[in-house]
């Protein structure tokens, strides 16, 4: 059998939030499956989305967990789209931002 189906597997959970920000269903579930993969063995890394404005809120436990960072102005929740800019945005409102903490 070839060397790549004995590789360990790698996985990254993404999640919309993370539970210390939002204790909400879907990222207590998904931080569990997470933790579960790591305590097997699963070379696994959590990866969620957190608002600019709950960045302090954030409570990582490893080296493995990142935040994708965002400005919720610039979402439309209704059509779940993303709002169009407008020329008076600050620099960082147009974009989003990924980051360890």
């Amino acid at each position: 059998m070839p060397d790549r189906f004995n590789r360990t597997p790698k996985v990254a959970v993404v999640c919309h939030s993370h539970p210390s920000v939002s204790k909400g269903g879907a990222e207590v579930a998904a931080y569990a499956l997470y933790s579960g993969l790591r305590d097997i063995g699963v070379d696994a890394i959590f990866v969620c989305a957190c608002s600019e404005a709950d960045r302090s809120r954030l409570a990582f436990s490893s080296d493995s967990e990142f935040a994708v960072y965002y400005d919720p102005s610039r979402y439309e929740h209704f059509i779940i789209s993303r709002r169009p800019p407008s020329s008076a945005n600050s620099p960082t409102s147009s974009r989003a931002s990924a980051c360890r903490s």
